[in-house]
């Protein structure tokens, strides 16, 4: 019998093994993927692009057409590009349809293949509809297609406005090289972002309890009157050294990192942006959250702003998603009079690396470290990065943004980062 068995399940194994080669076959295409190089004017106009078309679907009962044409696709492509690594997307747009592709190397596993998609957008008696799509070597019929893109948009849209947008979407149609989608009476599409469903671990997507809420306002709380204590304290490192150590006191070894995150969740709202509190916990509101001066890191109000905000990008999402944040705002930067910044970009990392390595603070210097200390014991020495630089400077002297000399500079921060003596 249990030879039997043996053989049943070597011939169960077997066809599931034997299935997913095949498969593995039929997507796999050999071929590269195309590289394109990013630029401050591909940022700057999918910003524009995204920002316009944003404030049109929020208006209400009010005529809205938006328009994306060649150039605009080629710029959000390109901005996909280098924040989805390794997946390459291109596109064409003409009075006939939109052709869409995508592909994802499969180096260094496989060299020189990829899985490779497309997909095309046709207009039809039912208005714009994916015609037909190609996953490697195995075609996708539309019907299958329209039905994925209506469950995907069902799954991260509430409703009614995921049915609003998909009709937007069937009103799309053609002229002048270009995409329109026109909608004289449009409804105002309330697009409300669920903070639990950015969260990309498990342990993040629990539903806050009234007690954690009534936990973050109470580092609030003591954050106001810490303020009031001192008001002219106007460093950063103070106040984030003074809750965390509150932190430490309130806690038993099971509750630590809550309460630290808690405490981060405070001066992430109260010191950058009170509007982030909702996605600390839905039971509290920016009205709850003090209004309080700017706060500087190193001196500087900006880099306090840079922390922050990357480390609740860390909070909400994952590393990879704040480092890429920070990246396109310098990228952006580079084309405008403020340039591109290897010292923001510091903050950046050092706020996601905070973020990331709150369990691993070493209580002890928590304790002992003057404030000056302190700083310096999470945020790595900037005195020689360079910044304001122009996107000429930046293809000239580091080989543009994906370039060896602007990586070198990239690891030389990550490298000070993992030497920070606060979490040793």
């Amino acid at each position: 019998m249990l030879i039997r068995f043996a053989r049943r399940l070597f011939i169960v194994v077997g066809s599931v093994l034997l299935l997913l080669l095949v498969l593995l076959l039929l997507l796999i295409t050999p071929g590269q993927p195309e590289t394109t190089a990013i630029s401050s004017k591909d940022v700057a106009q999918t910003r524009y692009w995204l920002s316009n078309t944003w404030q049109q679907l929020k208006q209400d009962k009010v005529p809205i057409a938006i328009e994306i044409n060649q150039h605009q696709l080629d710029a959000i492509m390109n901005v996909a590009n280098y924040t989805i690594k390794p997946a390459y997307f291109n596109g064409f747009i003409n009075n006939l349809g939109v052709n869409l592709y995508a592909s994802l190397d499969l180096n260094p596993y496989l060299p020189g293949n990829v899985i490779a998609a497309s997909c095309l957008l046709l207009p039809s008696d039912n208005g714009l509809t994916i015609d037909r799509c190609r996953l490697g070597r195995i075609p996708v019929s539309g019907w299958l297609a329209n039905h994925a893109l209506k469950r995907v948009v069902k799954s991260v849209i509430d409703s009614p406005a995921d049915q609003h947008l998909l009709d937007l979407f069937a009103r799309g149609e053609f002229s002048n090289d270009a995409l329109f989608f026109i909608n004289e009476e449009a409804v105002a599409l309330n697009l409300k972002i669920n903070p639990q469903r950015l969260s990309l671990s498990q342990s993040k997507k629990s539903v806050y309890s009234a007690a954690s809420a009534a936990d973050t306002l109470f580092y609030l709380q003591e954050l106001q009157q810490l303020h009031q204590q001192n008001p002219l304290e106007r460093r950063l490192a103070y106040y984030l050294q003074q809750l965390l150590i509150l932190a430490s006191a309130r806690a038993d070894n099971s509750s630590l990192h809550q309460e630290q995150t808690n405490a981060l969740w405070a001066l992430i709202a109260g010191l950058a942006n009170p509007q982030f509190i909702r996605f600390a916990t839905p039971d509290l509101t920016p009205a709850q959250v003090p209004a309080l001066p700017a706060m500087l890191l190193t001196g500087r109000h900006d880099l306090t702003l840079h922390f922050l905000y990357s480390a609740f990008f860390k909070l909400v999402g994952n590393s990879t998603l704040s480092e890429t944040i920070g990246n396109l705002k310098e990228i952006y930067d580079a084309g405008n009079s403020s340039g591109f910044s290897f010292v923001d970009l510091a903050a950046d990392y050092a706020g996601i690396y905070f973020a990331e390595q709150l369990v691993r603070i070493n209580l002890t210097q928590l304790e002992t470290l003057s404030v000056a200390e302190f700083e310096a014991a999470f945020m790595p020495d900037i005195t020689d990065l360079p910044e304001g630089m122009t996107e000429q400077q930046m293809q000239q002297q580091f080989g543009g943004y994906q370039g060896y000399k602007f990586n070198h500079t990239e690891q030389k921060i990550i490298q000070r980062l993992q030497k920070l003596t606060l979490y040793h």
